[in-house]
């Protein structure tokens, strides 16, 4: 009867021990071929720098996948609280209206582990679809047709809790909003990706519509 006791007692001590289960995120799949996207001629430029000086070869285009993942501690801001987009095809959009439900805070990050198949990841570069806004004090937006080089941080964009987001007067359709363009490269081979985040809600706010506006 002791060593009953005993080895129930070191298994209620070993189970305790183990980490505690994470739940698996709601996966949905875009299948669909990705929309046209522009790309401003700078990006282009880049690219063909990358090739070095003296080369006189075209670099060639083909299209990869990509996945982005959303996930929130609180409960009732995401109408799931982890979801793992997987765009097939080149990439494509995600409109948030279908997915930040709620008030509060949620995270966004690119998982890590969907690299490690890929060729070399040369540039990230991040096309702002949000003006500047100044929202209690602090500036939100990279500007109209902005863009960025974010490879330098891109690591601190696979961390599953490194940039979070906040529902309150929409500043993270501010800060999202754009086109994330990822660019590999495997010799004279680049291989391109990219998503186009939005939160048609809001689209008035975006540069997007109020160019619409101006031009008709």
């Amino acid at each position: 009867m002791r060593f009953l006791i005993l080895v129930s007692g070191l298994l209620l001590l070993f189970s305790s021990c183990e980490k505690p289960h994470e739940s698996k995120p709601k996966v949905i799949v875009n299948k669909s071929l990705a929309a046209d996207f522009k790309v401003p001629e700078e990006i282009f430029t880049e690219i063909k720098k990358s090739m070095g000086p003296d080369s006189k070869i075209e670099p060639e285009y083909l299209f990869t996948d990509l996945e982005v993942q959303i996930h929130s501690n609180q409960k009732n801001v995401l109408s799931d609280p982890d979801l793992l987009f997987k765009l097939t095809n080149g990439g494509g959009g995600l409109d948030l209206k279908d997915y930040v439900t709620g008030e509060g805070s949620f995270y966004l990050h690119f998982p890590k582990e969907q690299f490690t198949t890929k060729p070399e990841l040369l540039f990230v570069f991040y096309i702002s679809d949000s003006p500047k806004v100044n929202i209690r004090g602090e500036e939100y937006g990279l500007g109209c047709g902005q863009w960025v080089d974010l490879k330098p941080k891109f690591t601190k964009l696979q961390e599953k809790n490194f940039l979070k987001l906040n529902t309150v007067d929409q500043t993270y359709a501010h800060v999202l909003s754009g086109q994330y363009i990822f660019v590999f490269k495997k010799g004279i081979q680049y291989y391109l990706t990219h998503l186009n985040l939005s939160d048609s809600r809001y689209s008035d706010k975006m540069c997007s519509r109020i160019f619409n506006i101006k031009n008709n």
